[in-house]
This record gives C-alpha cells, sequence and structure tokens, in this order.
C-alpha cells in the first residue's frame, strides 16, 4: 500500500512526504536506502550517490538526477541524520545557491513486525528560494517522489 501523503506549504517550507507499508523486515528496508552504489540499479530517479565516508552526520557527497528530460544534475548532499536502522536525512543545495535553497531529502522507518515496514519518504526545501524552486520543479518532484518510493518498496520485497 502507498499512500501520497502530497504536498505541504508551512511558511517557506514546502514538502512532499509519501507512505507506504514494506513487506519486508526493517533491516532490508535499510540495507535498500543506505545501499548508495545501488540506487542506481533501482531507482526511477537517481543516477548515482556517492558518499565519502561513513554513514554519520557531517559526510559529504553527490547525487546525481534528471531535472527536467535526460540531462543530469550533479548536486552536492551532506548527511544531517542518521539514526542507525531507523532515520537517514541528507541535505543537498544546488552548487553556488546554498544559502538561497536547500533540499532535506529523508526516510524514516518504523517496524511493524519481523516482516513488515512503514516507510515515510520526503523532502523539504527550506530558504528564500524555496517557493521559486518548488514552482519550477514542485510537480515533477511530487510524481518522482511516489515513484521512488514504490521502487524502495519493490527493492526491498525483492531482497527480502
Amino acid at each position: 500500500m502507498l499512500q501520497a501523503l502530497g504536498f505541504t506549504m508551512e511558511g517557506s517550507k514546502y514538502q512532499t512526504v509519501e507512505e507506504c507499508i514494506v513487506e519486508a523486515g526493517i533491516d532490508a528496508v535499510w540495507h535498500v536506502i543506505t545501499d548508495f552504489p545501488g540506487y542506481s540499479k533501482w531507482s526511477p530517479g537517481i543516477r548515482q550517490i556517492q558518499i565519502d565516508g561513513a554513514l554519520k552526520p557531517g559526510t559529504q557527497g553527490i547525487i546525481r538526477f534528471p531535472l527536467r528530460g535526460e540531462k543530469l544534475t550533479t548536486m552536492p548532499i551532506e548527511l544531517t541524520r542518521v539514526e542507525n536502522g531507523t532515520y537517514l536525512e541528507w541535505q543537498g543545495y544546488p552548487r553556488g545557491l546554498r544559502g538561497l535553497v536547500r533540499g532535506n531529502h529523508y526516510h524514516r522507518l518504523e517496524k511493524l513486525g519481523p516482516t513488515r515496514t512503514r516507510l515515510l519518504h520526503g523532502e523539504y526545501f527550506t530558504g528564500i528560494g524555496a517557493r521559486v524552486a518548488w514552482s519550477i520543479v514542485g510537480q515533477a518532484y511530487v510524481a518522482g517522489f511516489i515513484k521512488s518510493t514504490a521502487a524502495i518498496k519493490a527493492e526491498a520485497e525483492r531482497g527480502s
């Protein structure tokens, strides 16, 4: 089951959140979302995630994805919150625009049973440029999140 919780706007924070129940254990889902080289195999939108170091806050890397069409955008990211097995968040920002707009991409996992996990998957944009950024990519972003959440679910269930 995939539930699109949709788009919300709070002041200068623009957010999309998707929720689903994954018929796989929490460890299997955690493995999927932290296997950064594996994203290119199953993710419909992310072509590459490269993390340069340990899975902990402050570790930096890059993410590559098509922003519009097939032209790839490369964005620096930094892990901002890691709670082993239950929460992963990274922050990205367009090169040269760090102070204007930031996107925080997150996955929150909740164990519902030995082979069942609730996944909350979302992103929120903040900064003075968030409204403009959302007006450019918002609709495509929400559609991409629905596909991406379904892909995480499918990959975790396939591997469990």
